[in-house]
């Protein structure tokens, strides 16, 4: 059971990875770009780039939070960790799992309640007409399988251990 859902939601997660890099990024570089010129060459910013840029970087950076955490690419003091027995690792795994379940719940939870008052309230940038509540429903969709991998990471090293005892 568990190579089949962790192969999904890593899947998943790589194709929000690979859209927000590969589609986020290059549109953050064409707006910077030009508002960096339009700034220096005729004295004149785009009004709504820094918005825009903003809102295009925490796509970038909610679409990556899964895929680092399904490659186990989050910081941890390695140093101290290569020092462990495998128990030790095993309970470090699974604390860290549980606090990273735990933020991940507490961000779907707020980004889901915080999408439906940005919508109600018609919330938007103030410099061009862009509503709010598709980007944190986003970031929403990606604390759910931000949530499901950390689970799937908190429970692993049991499968793991029970595994081992039974070779």
């Amino acid at each position: 059971m568990y190579i089949p859902i962790n192969s999904l939601i890593n899947r998943f997660a790589r194709a929000i990875h690979r859209a927000g890099v590969f589609i986020s990024i290059p549109v953050l570089v064409v707006i910077l770009s030009i508002d960096v010129s339009l700034r220096y060459i005729f004295n004149s910013p785009l009004i709504w780039g820094s918005e825009v840029s903003a809102l295009t970087l925490s796509l970038v950076f909610f679409a990556s939070l899964p895929h680092v955490t399904g490659n186990q690419g989050h910081i941890r003091m390695d140093m101290l960790y290569r020092l462990m027995g495998p128990r030790a690792k095993r309970i470090t795994d699974v604390v860290a799992g549980l606090c990273g379940f735990i933020f991940a719940l507490l961000l779907t939870y707020q980004s889901l309640k915080s999408t439906v008052e940005m919508y109600r309230w018609n919330e938007g940038a103030e410099m061009i007409d862009i509503p709010y509540w598709p980007f944190v429903l986003f970031a929403g969709i990606c604390g759910v399988i931000l949530a499901a991998q950390f689970l799937i990471q908190m429970v692993f090293p049991f499968l793991r251990a029970s595994q081992e005892d039974a070779d």
